[in-house]
């Protein structure tokens, strides 16, 4: 069995039409999903981990790794940013979020949509996706993207990675979507 993770991201124009699309493997999860998932499997009730501001939380596991987050939220959900720092075991935030808005500098964030998992063949893909829309008036530059689990009201980043410039032109748009892949 081989587990990975990928996202793609659809450039659209100012009218929701597919100009490119982008893709890149995950370089890695990080040490809050490895300790989310031991946790699973050993039926644990609490577990500490590192949130966003770098702080150590115990955690209950109930609604654990909640990333849907509604239109406009930035805390936790699909998450984008502007450093392209290497992604390392020990990440717990991004380097530089971009806010939710519609000026510039600004994305207006979408709400995230997890389909239930779907096989092909011997590979079941579970999608997490997210449309960020930018209407300001310049072009906005994205390097990281993350995933941020709501879990026992901290939010706790347990997948960040860089990638090359990704610009989206004022008025333009992109859909993230992260695909974690299990072939059996």
């Amino acid at each position: 069995m081989k587990i990975k993770m990928h996202f793609e991201m659809t450039h659209l124009d100012r009218n929701g039409k597919t100009k490119f699309v982008f893709q890149k493997s995950c370089d890695s999860f990080n040490y809050n999903f490895m300790r989310y998932l031991g946790a699973s499997f050993k039926a644990a009730v609490v577990e500490n981990v590192i949130d966003t501001g770098n702080v150590s939380r115990a955690v209950s596991y109930a609604g654990i790794l909640n990333t849907l987050a509604l239109p406009g939220v930035t805390t936790y959900g699909l998450r984008v940013g502007t450093v392209g720092t290497a992604s390392a075991p020990a990440d717990y935030n991004l380097g530089g979020l971009i806010s939710h808005g519609v000026g510039d500098g600004m994305l207006a964030y979408g709400g995230v949509s997890i389909p239930d998992p779907d096989i092909v063949g011997s590979v079941i893909s579970l999608h997490a996706k997210r449309t960020f829309i930018n209407g300001g008036s310049t072009d906005i530059t994205l390097r990281e993207l993350d995933l941020v689990s709501n879990t026992g009201g901290f939010n706790v980043e347990f997948l960040r990675d860089a990638f090359a410039d990704q610009v989206i032109p004022a008025l333009d748009g992109i859909t993230v979507d992260v695909v974690m892949q299990v072939t059996v």
